[in-house]
């Protein structure tokens, strides 16, 4: 019986990335930058799932369409933005206050202590990259430079965005904000975006080095734990595609990388719960039921159609007994 099998290199970061977040803000481990991995990931994950549809749409045309190109790449953001507001109403009707910065996705401009912790910087910054990004793109003249060019495009991205974030830095002192701005971590996107276009070991080498530029941080702002695992694991995800791990872990690894958003937005408020529940839990355990609440929230996500369509069902019974 085989205990061993192969399983993709990213879906292992991801869920470690989550824990890490999680472990860290629960009070387990402190395992600093799955912030950061993550962002990277969604660059890379770009690249390999949606580009191709924008290329596919755009295939034989002479102009940039922009409505496919709308419809595909901020479709997927709105997948994103749907539950992440849904959620952030939710608690603040239970709490019974309203916050504008974080409806609004902008909080991270305010200050890290705004709406008293209720709102997500991380989610906050992905979508403002997004945005950007997608900005950028629908011009015709970026559109077709990338196409044309894609890696030596996502090359220049990530060294303009990175010497900006450092040049940026050294001009305004951004700690108070905890430096939480899309301008300083849109390289980290364009640099998972680079990696995925890295597909030959000549490109691969490049990519190797060009990352190590981001060892810079170590010199001009002090050691920097976060941007060390942002390093480490995108040169990683360079060079390797899957690695071995025993079979029982796959399931517990997919569907918490799989979950991860929802991880994300209902940790704290799962450690809230808990500590009322059963007071004096370990660390451990809180995390484990915070991961555990996550997963239960995205699977019913997942399925709220067949949700919604058991109780028209139910509804329509109802009335016609």
């Amino acid at each position: 019986m085989q205990l061993m099998s192969k399983i993709d290199l990213t879906i292992v970061l991801r869920a470690f990335s989550i824990f890490a977040i999680v472990s860290g803000h629960l009070g387990f481990i402190h395992l600093a930058g799955g912030s950061f991995y993550l962002i990277f990931l969604s660059g890379y994950n770009f690249v390999r799932f949606n580009y191709p549809k924008v290329k596919r749409a755009n295939a034989g045309k002479a102009y940039f369409d922009i409505v496919s190109f709308v419809k595909i790449y901020f479709g997927f953001i709105i997948k994103i933005i749907i539950p992440v507001l849904l959620y952030t109403f939710f608690i603040y009707a239970f709490l019974g206050r309203f916050y504008l910065g974080g409806v609004f996705l902008v909080s991270n401009f305010i200050g890290p202590n705004y709406a008293d912790g209720l709102t997500f910087w991380f989610i906050e910054v992905l979508v403002q990259i997004y945005i950007l990004f997608g900005l950028v793109m629908i011009s015709n003249y970026f559109y077709f430079w990338i196409s044309k060019k894609p890696y030596q495009s996502f090359l220049f991205g990530f060294v303009m965005f990175y010497m900006l974030s450092i040049v940026c830095r050294m001009i305004w002192d951004t700690s108070f904000y905890l430096d939480r701005f899309p301008h300083l971590m849109m390289y980290i996107f364009f640099a998972g975006a680079l990696v995925a276009f890295s597909t030959d070991t000549k490109k691969k080498v490049i990519t190797s080095a060009i990352l190590c530029l981001i060892a810079l941080e170590f010199v001009l702002f002090d050691f920097n734990s976060k941007v060390l695992f942002l390093m480490l694991g995108a040169i990683t995800t360079v060079w390797v595609d899957r690695i071995s791990i025993p079979k029982v872990l796959h399931w517990p690894i997919n569907i918490i990388a799989m979950s991860s958003l929802f991880i994300y937005l209902v940790h704290f408020q799962a450690k809230s719960l808990i500590d009322k529940l059963i007071p004096n839990l370990p660390a451990f355990a809180v995390v484990l039921f915070a991961l555990l609440t996550g997963i239960i929230m995205s699977e019913c996500w997942k399925r709220r159609s067949k949700f919604i369509q058991f109780s028209k069902k139910s509804f329509s019974k109802g009335h016609s007994k």
